[in-house]
């Protein structure tokens, strides 16, 4: 308390003074305010935090309450505290400065914000207030933010705009409004506001509500990461700095792609106890990309400090559980290493990375064909096994050799397993076999030849997972993208680096006009480095949409079926490619294991591929249908009107919680019958069904669209009839696309209301989820702005429309207009129908029998 007295008597003199220094005095007093002020609020939930701390706290605002008396952000902090604690407070300021030199407005603000619940005045008071003293901003951004908790996003918008209009200058009424116009996906006019007012505010100190999500989106929008960066790298070390700045430096850190500097952040956070600041979905993120690059740069002793304090934090995390394992298995504890699979397993337990996992472990432990009987009880083995994969040989192979070198071990059988193994893309486990190999017999030559070419093959995905990260990063700073030849070119000579490439003998470049150009095995299969890796049972694709950057994978390879099906009477032959896990993700994928792209189709219309690992089917989403608790569902906003152009057909379109848990639930109850909701493998079977043909007839939907517009410069006149007709816009002609697609995906499938639940996610605007990975991904827009978006709406306002002009699919209804919700009760067939009739408005026509 003595430093505080002499710091209140120094400031008092310089502000007698008349010191220059005025204004940033205010700062740097507002600033010890905001933190003090906050430090009292938790009172009650931290016991480091005494009653000293706020009493302290209330001595501060006093201070500033005196220095500003007509500065109302300098004295309702002490007026609320007043309020709150149960003080009188003309006693508690008189002390300091004449009670006639502040406002009675402010003080009556404060009572009408801050009194005990018992006394607490309606909302009207408060529109009262504002009205009669607009020039006091602070009532209606408090009623803006009443409004944005009861989910009124069109009242809270008016609030804060009159906040914000009757004091052009006020930092919060500009920041409310801000942050208002976000959570409304209105990025533009935010991005007007914040510009200035948000980078001006770090440089200063000033008081700033950070730990909002959209306050915090808008500082890593229109400031570079990088630049946030350096203004807070010297601010880290002190011991007052604050939650809402922790939360945006570790956001940015991930942005600018330093994971292990976000994940030093968090820890520290959690040093000073702010860590239950960070929202969940952010620690999450910061977790999963710290460990994921503690996996790939091989830093076992680290991640396994760091994977251990994850699982803590985040026991029911599958993929936590997962790393885990990995760490402990690269540690050398097999066992404890077999014992974390197994609970990652059982939290998720169709999840095909765990599963091949625990089949690299049973390598290690020379169990080589119980441990692929085990992986193939999760794997698609009707894929792997079916009579038209190219890769079946392959496979059976690999059974065979797994069998010998388990019950027959030498090292030749081992090595001849290690070969199986490089055949289908399997790299670890066939270096696992050659040093089982050697172990057994030191001068056995062909699993030493084979054990260096395939380290070569480990070090070369390695490089080229390392230029791809670059890239990626390279293409989110510079408007001039380097083309798909280019990349090409430095992979090839990457390649070289590792491995006997040979010399490209033709251009494997596909080129769709204006669409954008390709590399893949299924357009055209001449490329060297396609070919090593398809030799290595392995895919490689790289898409280079038109202006846009390359997106590359590698997966492993499951299956190449040769396939066909009859639209319009007539055959339609293509090549789907199924594939197991990402080895190289695409950008989308730098957050999430194994990236977002589940499939994509050729632009030469000749097949497309499903990576299986993407469409798993969640094991967590049987609990809705057993009634229980879904840790995944998240709670659903009420949609702004504002945001469609209709708004009858808006209210409709209303997403709910329990809109989408009926979704799930109907979804669920196509899809398994009246099965037992237990994982028995026909339950499986069904779930991994409905998930992979959602994605695959979504592929082949592509596929027939483009058979009709590719090449382009065939068929001009459709091309150019897309791009007017959807006025130049490339949001909306993607949608287009997108939309053709997921029509074919409802109008073929077996389980519609799987794709549908599906799509469902692509109309809300507020979960927290979707939100926070728009925020660490700056190169995605708003799911306002998203092609899918537009595609879900048009999906749905088509369902809706269906029910209304043929009542006798859901007579229940009577006269009632159709809502969401009415959607999932819907028969497979009537969904199908449909969308065969939306469909051959784009020129796809469905016979019936088809």
């Amino acid at each position: 308390m003595k430093r505080l007295r002499v710091l209140a008597i120094l400031i008092i003199l310089i502000a007698a003074t008349g010191c220059t220094r005025q204004k940033s005095l205010r700062r740097a007093l507002l600033g010890m305010v905001d933190r003090y002020t906050a430090r009292a609020s938790l009172a009650n939930e931290n016991p480091g935090i005494t009653k000293i701390d706020r009493e302290e706290a209330f001595q501060v605002a006093r201070l500033a309450a005196a220095l500003y008396p007509n500065d109302a952000d300098a004295v309702l902090p002490a007026m609320i505290e007043c309020f709150k604690s149960g003080r009188n407070p003309y006693e508690s300021l008189k002390e300091v400065q004449p009670l006639d030199r502040i406002p009675d407005a402010v003080i009556k603000l404060a009572w009408l914000i801050a009194a005990p619940p018992g006394n607490h005045p309606n909302t009207g008071k408060l529109e009262e207030f504002a009205e009669v003293n607009p020039e006091i901003p602070q009532a209606r951004i408090w009623l803006g933010n009443k409004a944005f908790d009861e989910n009124d996003f069109d009242a809270a918008l008016e609030h804060f705009r009159l906040a914000y209009e009757a004091n052009l200058n006020h930092p919060g009424a500009r920041g409310a409004y801000a942050i208002a116009l976000l959570k409304t996906d209105d990025w533009d006019e935010a991005g007007k506001l914040l510009g200035d007012h948000v980078l001006d505010a770090e440089r200063h100190r000033t008081p700033l509500s950070f730990d909002d999500a959209a306050t915090l989106y808008a500082h890593l929008r229109f400031i570079p990461p990088l630049e946030l960066l350096h203004l807070h790298e010297r601010e880290i070390t002190k011991a007052d700095f604050g939650p809402d700045r922790f939360m945006c430096l570790a956001t940015a850190a991930l942005r600018a792609s330093q994971p292990q500097l976000a994940y030093r952040i968090l820890r520290r956070a959690g040093e000073e106890g702010y860590e239950n600041k960070f929202p969940r979905v952010l620690r999450l993120v910061i977790h999963f990309q710290f460990l994921k690059n503690l996996k790939e740069l091989r830093l076992v002793t680290a991640g396994l400090l760091a994977s251990r304090r994850a699982i803590n934090e985040f026991p029911d995390s599958a993929p936590f559980r997962f790393f885990h394992g990995y760490f402990l298995e690269y540690s050398g504890m097999l066992k404890e290493a077999r014992a974390s699979y197994a609970q990652a397993e059982k939290l998720a337990p169709l999840r095909l990375a765990t599963a091949a996992a625990r089949r690299r472990l049973a390598a290690r432990e020379k169990k080589y064909h119980s441990g692929i009987k085990q992986w193939l009880e999760i794997a698609p083995r009707k894929f792997m096994f079916a009579e038209n994969n190219r890769f079946r040989k392959r496979f059976e192979n690999l059974l065979k050799a797994a069998e010998e070198a388990e019950n027959q071990p030498s090292a030749e059988t081992i090595s001849e397993y290690g070969d199986a193994c490089m055949k289908i893309g399997w790299t670890e486990e066939a270096i696992i076999a050659y040093k089982t190999a050697l172990s057994m017999n030191r001068v056995h030559k062909p699993a030493f030849r084979e054990l260096q070419r395939a380290r070569q093959h480990q070090r070369l995905i390695e490089r080229l997972t390392n230029y791809m990260e670059n890239y990626y990063r390279r293409a989110r700073r510079k408007s001039d993208v380097p083309s798909i030849e280019e990349v090409l070119a430095d992979m090839e000579d990457i390649a070289r680096t590792c491995v006997a490439l040979p010399q490209q003998k033709e251009n494997p470049v596909y080129t769709a006009t204006f669409f954008g150009s390709e590399i893949c095995p299924i357009s055209r299969p001449g490329g060297a480095l396609v070919a090593y890796f398809l030799n290595h049972g392995q895919y490689l694709e790289m898409q280079q949409t038109a202006g846009g950057p390359v997106e590359c994978k590698l997966m492993d390879l499951l299956a190449i079926l040769d396939e066909s099906c009859v639209v319009g009477g007539a055959e339609v032959k293509y090549t789907s490619w199924v594939c197991g896990h990402s080895l190289i993700c695409g950008s989308s994928g730098q957050l999430d294991e194994g990236g977002h792209i589940a499939g994509s189709a050729s632009y030469s219309a000749t097949g497309y591929f499903v990576e299986v690992e993407s469409v798993e089917p969640d094991a967590k989403t049987l609990e809705v249908f057993k009634g229980g608790r879904n840790i995944h569902v998240t709670p659903l906003e009420k949609y702004n009107a504002k945001q469609f152009e209709n708004r009858k057909k808006s209210s409709r379109l209303a997403v709910t919680k329990a809109v989408q848990k009926a979704f799930q639930e109907g979804a669920l109850k196509h899809c398994i019958g009246n099965l037992s909701p237990e994982f028995t493998p026909e339950v499986r079977e069904r779930l991994f069904t409905g998930e992979y043909e959602n994605v695959a007839d979504h592929e082949v939907g592509h596929l027939l669209d483009f058979r009709r517009l590719m090449p382009a410069w065939r068929h001009p006149l459709r091309g150019l009839w897309i791009v007017i007709s959807h006025g130049f816009s490339p949001t909306s002609i993607a949608a287009r696309f997108e939309t053709v697609a997921e029509l074919n995906a409802l109008a073929c499938a077996h389980y519609p209301h799987v794709g549908l639940s599906e799509l469902l996610g692509w109309l809300k605007t507020e979960d927290y989820r979707p939100y926070y990975i728009r925020l660490l991904s700056p190169d995605r827009e708003p799911i306002k702005y998203s092609p899918y978006h537009l595609m879900a709406r048009r999906i749905f306002e088509m369902l809706l429309d269906y029910i209304s002009d043929n009542p006798d699919v859901l007579p229940e209804l009577g006269d009632r207009e159709p809502s969401l919700a009415d959607i999932p009760k819907l028969t497979p067939s009537a969904i199908r129908d449909a969308a065969r009739k939306e469909l051959a408005g784009y020129g796809i026509y469905y016979a019936p029998g088809e």
